[in-house]
């Protein structure tokens, strides 16, 4: 994004650069409860919602992207949903509301609900994320299964660049807890990296994507590693560092068992605001000072004269400047216009707009200024 700062005498327009995109939802994981037949009891418990924020701005759920500071979410199964009606999505106070309408049958007894979120920033540049809903059926008499996670931190800051910083106290290892209800059977990992397939896990790892470490009860520090156990209860706790994370935006971790339960927390990275580059500065000097007399006198040349405040010299990129003047007399407010890119000369009307890479200065004689008047230079830098 270019860095523009305007001068009058010096005025200073600093960039403030562009704001994070932070996602959040309210009830990652859900159970149903069903009768002995398989009915499900109340589903009208059940709703999760979306908040997105631009910075310290919360977004506005639209159903299509029109405008900045708004966001889109559309929701589908990941994987196999017999019997569960069509996810769908509803505006409640502007933010994104998921609901079930229907579950008809209990041929699934665990899906995943996969969001997939778009925030339009400050500036109309999109940011795509998904994070999923892990929803249960717990059958009344029939050995009812439920695999449910909790965890110590949910987020992974960001510098401006989008890295994770390797700091432990900003970025401490995420801890995550299982508790499994009824007989599980056999249980598996997957993780799943920015929205895309889950990936079985099935020993520890320090790569991206892998689970470093696991503990088989909560009495001591995490410290098992090799091959991960299957059985039920052999694995309480499961780590997750930041090299398993990267510098990934989204990173779900899945655990199941053979004969039902299911859960996913997703972890999430948290950008911090980009400061932009260093600002500009626009200093407008005239040759021969900025006062004629009766209408007359030597012409002035008014130069902008641009410092980027980081190395206290031009800018290496290109600049681009465009003149304005608030008005005088018969000449109206708006574009300054000179009788051509290499003749500079202020003109009232005809010639160009004085707007480009070559009208670092313009040159204004009495007859075009007949009262007091501003001649404002704003000034584009692109980026280095």
């Amino acid at each position: 994004m270019p860095r523009v700062s305007r001068g009058q005498e010096t005025l200073i327009d600093i960039n403030d650069g562009i704001n994070p995109i932070t996602v959040f939802m309210s009830n990652q994981n859900h159970t149903f409860s069903a009768s002995t037949t398989g009915t499900v009891l109340n589903r009208t418990g059940f709703e999760s919602t979306v908040n997105a924020f631009v910075g310290q701005t919360q977004a506005t759920q639209v159903s299509s992207l029109s405008a900045n500071n708004k966001y889109t979410v559309s929701a589908a199964y990941y994987g196999t949903a017999s019997g569960w009606g069509t996810p769908t999505i509803t505006t409640v106070n502007n933010q994104a509301k998921l609901t079930i309408p229907s579950i008809t049958d209990t041929a699934t007894k665990d899906v995943i609900v996969r969001l997939t979120i778009t925030v339009r920033n400050e500036l109309g540049n999109d940011t795509t994320i998904t994070t999923d809903v892990t929803l249960n059926i717990v059958q009344s008499g029939a050995g009812g299964v439920i695999v449910e996670m909790t965890t110590t931190g949910q987020a992974f800051r960001a510098n401006e660049s989008g890295t994770v910083t390797n700091d432990g106290t900003i970025n401490p290892d995420v801890v995550m807890t299982i508790s499994t209800q009824g007989t599980t059977g056999a249980i598996s990992f997957a993780t799943s990296i920015n929205g895309a397939a889950f990936v079985g896990q099935s020993a520890t790892g320090t790569g991206l994507g892998s689970i470093a470490a696991y503990d088989n009860d909560s009495s001591g520090t995490i410290s098992s590693t090799g091959t991960l156990p299957t059985t039920q209860n052999d694995v309480e706790r499961l780590l997750i560092t930041r090299a398993n994370f990267g510098n990934s935006r989204t990173m779900a971790i899945r655990v199941s068992g053979a004969n039902g339960g299911l859960d996913t927390i997703t972890l999430f990275r948290v950008d911090q605001g980009n400061t932009g580059e260093d600002a500009i500065l626009v200093d407008i000097t005239s040759n021969n000072g900025n006062i004629f007399v009766n209408s007359a006198g030597t012409a002035k040349t008014l130069t902008a004269n641009v410092i980027d405040s980081g190395t206290g010299v031009a800018p290496s990129t290109a600049i681009t400047f465009t003149w304005t003047r608030s008005g005088s007399g018969s000449v109206s407010a708006g574009n300054v216009r000179t009788t051509s890119s290499t003749d500079r000369t202020v003109i009232a009307s005809g010639g160009v707009q004085a707007t480009g890479t070559a009208f670092s200065n313009i040159i204004i004689g009495a007859e075009d200024v007949d009262s007091s008047e501003v001649f404002t230079c704003t000034v584009s830098v692109a980026d280095s």
